[in-house]
Parts: C-alpha cells; structure tokens; sequence
C-alpha cells in the first residue's frame, strides 16, 4: 500500500483507487490510514489516505471502467481494447467520508468515477485475449524476437508511433528480412547486428490474456490482498475498490 499524495505527476494518466470494508452495521470503511495537511487559509488542508494501487497501467484501466481503452496518448492505437468490467458506476453514495474527501479535493479533474466489489473482480473473465501493438525499432525488434516474439510477450521497449528525417517504417515481414543474418543467433550479436537499422521501425503486435495485461502488481498483488481483507470467500461483498481517474 502506498499513501496517496499526487502532488507530482508526470504527463499522462492516473489512477487514485481506495479500498474499502463494509463493516456489520453496513458502514463502509477505508483500508488503511487518512490524513489531512494543516489547513491554509482559504483550504482545509490537502487530504491523502492509503491507496490499494498506484500503478500506471493502461490495459488495467481499461478493464476497470473503459478509460484509456485501445488508445495511448494522442488518442494513438495500442491494440483492439478490452472489454471492460463495467463502465463508469460513478461515486457510491455510501462512500467513506474519508474517499469522499479525496474524490471533492479532485473535483473536475477526477474523471471516470467507479466502483467494484471485490466479487465483480473476481467474476470477471480474466482469461480472455486482446491484440496489442507498439511500433519496435530493430534493436528492440532483435531482443523480441530472440524470446518473448514466440511467448506471446510484449517487447521491453515499444512506441505508440514515431516519426523523424531518418526515421523509416517497414512492414513486419520487411523488418524480419532485414535482420535474417542473426534470426538463429541467440546472443547480445543480435542487438549489436541491428545498431545499422536503429532507425527503422516496424509494428510488433502480440496477443494477451487479460490477467497478463492487467499486470502483476495488480493481479498477484492487490487481488490477493483484497481477499486477505475480505476474510476469505465469505465476504467478497463486503470488501470493494473505489477509484477515480486524472489526466
């Protein structure tokens, strides 16, 4: 668990997602600690609490709740999409106070409110497939193709799109041709073979499970914890992720 504070952020999109317990009068409760800084004049102070995940994962937002789906920055293509676990729920109104502070503090900047039981997470199908894209240089190409091309892995290193003087584009099968010479080579020599065509770019595309796009931290991670929360199976729907987005 990490404490949510936001104050630095680099470009790009962010989840702020709060884990919460409903207790037996049915009161629901953060997991973990809320704090507010001293309040300035005009202010009630900056409001932070434990967030369940902090990562920035775009295939996990979009199966939360269809933000970022398919698309990276620019609105460039990244892949089919998913199909998300539901849209958008907005904020519960039986939000804890506590997440309901975080989530006024945000105000027009937060976006795509929602919520799921750690049930609905646990429903969902997480062994379907999606494609996903990125366009390699030869370099990162020669390093993909060596191992993680047949594995159904993502390359290391991948753009949404590029361009530039001496930036050149070729198709898959082009890009293979060009680095025949080492396609039975499985040593650094064939990175080093690629350096002459470090500008030249083809589209890699692969296919993934869910479970694998969505990312350990969350999968192998926050999952297992929100169950530990939960008491086991007894009390999948007492136990929920609430979050938000920010760009």
């Amino acid at each position: 668990n990490t404490t949510h504070t936001d104050r630095e952020k680099k470009m790009g999109c962010d989840i702020h997602c709060y884990a919460e317990k409903r207790d037996a009068a049915g009161k629901w409760n953060l997991i973990g600690t809320f704090s507010r800084d001293e309040p300035e004049e005009g202010s009630e102070g900056y409001a932070s609490a434990t967030t369940v995940y902090s990562g920035r994962n775009y295939n996990l937002f979009a199966i939360l709740a269809d933000v970022r789906n398919g698309r990276g920055f620019a609105g460039i293509k990244t892949g089919e999409g998913f199909s998300p676990i539901a849209e958008p729920r907005g904020i519960p109104d039986d939000v804890c106070p506590e997440v309901k502070a975080i989530f006024d503090q945000w105000d027009i900047d937060g976006h795509s409110h929602s919520y799921h039981t750690l049930r609905q997470l646990l429903d969902f199908d997480w062994t379907q497939t999606t494609g996903l894209q990125g366009w390699c240089n030869a370099v990162e190409w020669a390093k993909w193709s060596r191992w993680d091309r047949g594995n159904g892995n993502a390359p290391d290193s991948y753009c949404g799109g590029v361009s530039g003087m001496n930036i050149k584009h070729v198709t898959a099968d082009e890009m293979d041709k060009l680095l025949e010479p080492v396609a039975k080579v499985y040593t650094t020599e064939r990175e080093t073979f690629a350096e002459q065509y470090k500008e030249t770019y083809a589209l890699a595309q692969w296919t993934m499970t869910y479970a694998r796009a969505a990312g350990d931290a969350f999968f192998n991670d926050v999952l297992p914890r929100l169950l530990h929360e939960a008491g086991g199976t007894s009390g999948l729907d007492d136990v929920r992720i609430v979050f938000c987005f920010d760009n």
